[in-house]
């Protein structure tokens, strides 16, 4: 007999370009880098799914299509899946890219 459907959040860290900034700017309230220097900062980005247990296998499902959508994930991907310590609904998740040679 299946069990109920468990809704969870995938939350992934996701580098983010803040600024573009160029030797001549002359705000004291940037940092200080080099000519054409990125600051990066990261932001924290959530998909709600749907995940299904089975009596012998489980699924996600409902979410998961945006979620391989926005992260760009292609075959050879790994994901890592952590259950969050503080709230056991949300998953935060590694992916690791092959190298391409």
């Amino acid at each position: 007999m299946p069990k109920e459907a468990v809704p969870l959040i995938l939350r992934r860290k996701v580098a983010v370009d803040a600024h573009n900034y160029s030797a001549s700017s002359s705000s004291s309230s940037q940092p200080d880098v080099g000519a054409g220097a990125v600051a990066r900062r990261h932001e924290l980005l959530d998909w709600p799914v749907t995940w299904r247990p089975t009596a012998c296998t489980s699924s996600i499902c409902d979410g998961w299509s945006q979620f391989v959508k926005d992260c760009k994930l292609e075959v050879g991907d790994f994901c890592r899946f952590r259950q969050n310590a503080l709230d056991r609904s949300v998953f935060e998740v590694e992916i690791t890219r092959p190298i391409k040679l």
